[in-house]
């Protein structure tokens, strides 16, 4: 004889988390409002001290830019991306805080992202992005870790991102092709 256990979530409130579009259009796409607080947003150079990825980019300029990112007033995401900005001087100049990445760079710079490569783990919050999030410390985030490559093959952003748990889930489909 098996014995089961059945787990009953709320999912009224938990929203798939799709990886192939940007934060703005998903939470556009899921009926809500996106926004975004601009903690920082800086001039930099890519130095020995950035991830491997952006290790041949070294002395490159880039864009470092800090977010809280929301969906109807209510924060789901804290976000620290780097930009490489050689192909689009003066991106600093955009308010993040109103405009999306991805469509500042499609409709200003004419640059398309055409892959996107993501590493996803769960963590626990520490105190900093629990206030930030509005969670309690130790409480469960989606870490995603994203490289943005554009057409040519050259790797135009890098984003660290902490979802909330209890606000997404990620789910994926694969397809055989024959």
């Amino acid at each position: 004889m098996l014995v089961g256990e059945t787990f009953v979530r709320d999912t009224a409130e938990r929203a798939s988390f799709h990886l192939d579009r940007s934060f703005s259009q998903h939470v556009r796409d899921l009926g809500m409002q996106p926004n975004s607080k601009t903690l920082s947003q800086e001039e930099s150079v890519i130095n020995e001290d950035a991830p491997h990825q952006l290790q041949k980019y070294l002395g490159n300029s880039c864009l470092i830019l800090e977010r809280v990112r929301y969906g109807d007033q209510e924060p789901i995401c804290y976000q620290l991306t780097t930009v490489l900005t050689n192909h689009c001087p003066g991106l600093i100049e955009h308010n993040f805080s109103k405009e999306s990445l991805y469509e500042v760079l499609a409709k200003d710079f004419a640059m398309i992202i055409t892959r996107i490569e993501h590493l996803i783990r769960a963590v626990g919050a520490d105190d900093f992005r629990a206030e930030l999030l509005e969670v309690d410390a130790g409480a469960p985030l989606l870490f995603v870790y994203t490289v943005a490559y554009l057409e040519n093959g050259e790797i135009i952003e890098m984003t660290l991102s902490h979802y909330r748990a209890d606000r997404y889930e990620y789910r994926t489909a694969e397809e055989r092709c024959s």
